[in-house]
């Protein structure tokens, strides 16, 4: 049988939420709670407008260029390659941003991926079902649950990893093909366990 795992970046691979909210917070010379933060991220998904300059900002910096994995993902990610999975990933990354992303995906991950894509701000959908279907068993894991719920039609099994400020975007996620897990290791148990 063949087997594919999709993944997202940030989010899903690599911990870009605690480097953002330190940056913001010296952009802005303010710190936040985290209401606060939750009501930021609202106002961001609502409109990010007002938050291009941040973005710039952030984009350019040392730290958005050499983000960390999520913990236990390295260990995760090497276990379905060692087990036969194909791996695959797809991010919505502004594609200004695409170099840099790829290059932390590879520095902290290997040269493990089939394919890496960037559609930038169109939708993943496209790409993600041109890969599943030519796979017996497919995964998609992504920290937008919008993105795992339209996922559900094509994969085997959508995965939301719900992620720092992606909780309250919880979208009807009741098809009994789409989970969820809040870490690497509840990742690891819905497809081997």
């Amino acid at each position: 049988m063949q087997k594919v795992f999709i993944f997202d970046i940030d989010g899903v691979l690599l911990e870009i939420w605690k480097p953002m909210v330190e940056a913001f917070q010296i952009f802005t010379g303010n710190t936040y709670s985290e209401e606060e933060l939750l009501e930021i991220s609202k106002s961001y998904a609502k409109d990010p407008t007002p938050y291009i300059e941040f973005g710039k900002y952030f984009q350019a910096s040392e730290a958005f260029a050499n983000l960390e994995p999520i913990p236990g993902m390295v260990e995760f990610v090497k276990e379905l390659k060692d087990s036969g999975f194909d791996l695959y990933v797809i991010t919505a990354a502004a594609e200004y941003t695409w170099k840099t992303r790829v290059e932390n995906l590879h520095k902290v991950f290997g040269e493990v991926f089939k394919e890496v894509y960037c559609v930038g701000r169109n939708c993943k959908t496209d790409v993600m079902k041109d890969i599943a279907t030519q796979y017996d068993i497919s995964y998609f894991c992504d920290d937008s649950p919008e993105n795992v719920r339209k996922s559900a039609e094509f994969v085997t099994t959508g995965i939301w990893l719900e992620y720092g400020p992606t909780s309250f975007r919880k979208s009807d996620l009741s098809s009994t093909k789409i989970k969820i897990a809040r870490s690497a290791n509840d990742v690891r148990k819905i497809v081997f366990c």
